[in-house]
């Protein structure tokens, strides 16, 4: 009886915790930002581990999550999505 109890209960977490992964939506951002920049982004609380930064054009292209390009439009930054 444990067993099965404890099966399902583990799936259920799972389903759960799987459902929320895949709720968060992602976009692929270009930012007009000075190099220095990208510190200060993060700064503001925005959480990225990885991107690139073009030299020539002074743009940062990264991945963000919804919460953080929430974040990059209350900072008024110029950036495509």
């Amino acid at each position: 009886m444990r067993l099965p109890l404890l099966l399902i209960s583990g799936f259920i977490i799972l389903s759960i915790s799987s459902f929320s992964q895949s709720a968060n939506k992602y976009s692929k951002v270009q930012i007009s930002i000075p190099k220095s920049g990208v510190s200060k982004l993060q700064d503001k609380g925005m959480d990225f581990d990885h991107g690139i930064y073009n030299d020539e054009q002074n743009t940062f292209t990264v991945s963000l999550s919804a919460h953080d390009v929430a974040i990059l439009k209350n900072c008024h930054i110029n950036s495509r999505f």
